[in-house]
């Protein structure tokens, strides 16, 4: 939430973050849809953070707080229903995914509007007034905010210089961002043990984005009955268990189930190929691939066959459909076993609202 303050009393807009995160991400969020830039208001003093950070992290790899204040001040007068105000960001800079998402904008414990943070084409904090500051009398509000940031997933190269320039209504602002941003580290192979992962979440995820990391080649040497890649197809079957909290009827009725070769010994820093779907798409230049889901409430076998590649990392997409949207402060939980084996993998995410008007 977002709270205005007088001269002698500041408020916060908290954004507090609990992720795996990462650059996640892969949400991407739509942009406010009527964006409002009222003359009068500004927006000063913004850091992004990374002194913040740990000795050795950056805003590269790590979440980063970002501070900010606003302020009507310059109006003279009381904020009008409909005026508001907009901050955009360098292309070098995006909302955190769990910072995302629409709040209220309260004065002296009532709703006077609503701000939004969004990821698009460019990440954007829009607040619009609405009827509530019909009761203001104050000339004096204003208020400061606080979020998490990321480097942007575009942005690859380092930016070394010491402050940053954002769009407030349309004209640049300069933040400082002590410590600049670091360079995107270059692709490497590093074979996957079976593991069970998601990219972070917020309450705009109707699923967790769950993924199902292996290595053909580490598996056989764990478990030689798996057979050998490279040597015609294999068939592993991935017994996969929900935890607590999922739409376990409707879980295959979003986005379809995937299988995916990410990267190799011999192409570190290939592009990740879809090779097969639960919709029954492929890759023709991968072709022999397929993979099947059977099962009910929390427990599905998933089934995939094709001529696996040694030295060759894979990754299963199994999102975890959910009844409404995700819920903060729920741990969110999946499991994996591979079938006839002790190979096991599991996972843990959660959220905690990151905006939070107060």
């Amino acid at each position: 939430m977002i709270k205005p303050m007088t001269r002698q009393l500041g408020a916060v807009i908290a954004a507090i973050l609990t992720i795996v995160s990462l650059l996640g991400a892969s949400l991407v969020n739509p942009s406010v849809a009527h964006a409002v830039q009222t003359p009068g208001y500004t927006v000063s003093n913004i850091v992004v953070n990374n002194k913040a950070l740990a000795a050795g992290q950056n805003v590269r790899r790590q979440l980063t707080p970002m501070t900010f204040d606003w302020s009507g001040e310059a109006l003279n007068r009381t904020p009008k229903e409909g005026e508001g105000f907009e901050v955009a960001f360098p292309p070098q800079l995006q909302i955190a995914g769990s910072s995302l998402g629409k709040l209220d904008l309260i004065f002296e414990g009532k709703k006077i509007g609503d701000c939004n943070l969004s990821n698009g084409a460019t990440s954007l904090i829009s607040c619009v007034f609405d009827s509530g500051v019909n009761d203001i009398t104050s000339k004096e509000v204003k208020g400061s905010g606080e979020l998490k940031v990321i480097a942007s997933t575009a942005r690859r190269e380092a930016y070394t210089a010491d402050t940053i320039d954002f769009q407030v209504n349309g004209a640049p602002v300069a933040a400082s961002i002590p410590g600049g941003i670091a360079k995107a580290a270059d692709a490497r192979y590093q074979p996957s043990k079976l593991s069970k992962y998601s990219t972070p979440i917020g309450e705009r995820n109707k699923a967790v984005p769950w993924s199902i990391a292996f290595n053909p080649s580490l598996l056989a040497a764990t478990v030689p009955s798996l057979g050998t890649p490279g040597n015609g197809n294999l068939t592993y079957r991935f017994i996969d268990t929900m935890g607590e909290g999922y739409d376990y009827e409707t879980l295959l009725q979003g986005n379809p189930w995937t299988l995916q070769m990410v990267n190799s010994q011999d192409n570190p820093s290939m592009p990740a190929k879809r090779l097969a779907d639960t919709n029954g798409a492929s890759d023709p230049d991968y072709p022999g691939f397929s993979i099947t889901v059977t099962g009910s409430g929390r427990n599905r076998e998933v089934t995939v066959t094709g001529p696996f590649q040694p030295d060759t990392n894979y990754r299963l997409s199994v999102p975890g459909k959910l009844p409404g949207t995700a819920i903060p402060g729920i741990a969110y939980t999946n499991d994996v076993r591979i079938d006839g084996t002790n190979e096991t993998a599991s996972g843990t995410i959660s959220y905690i609202k990151t905006a939070k008007v107060i």
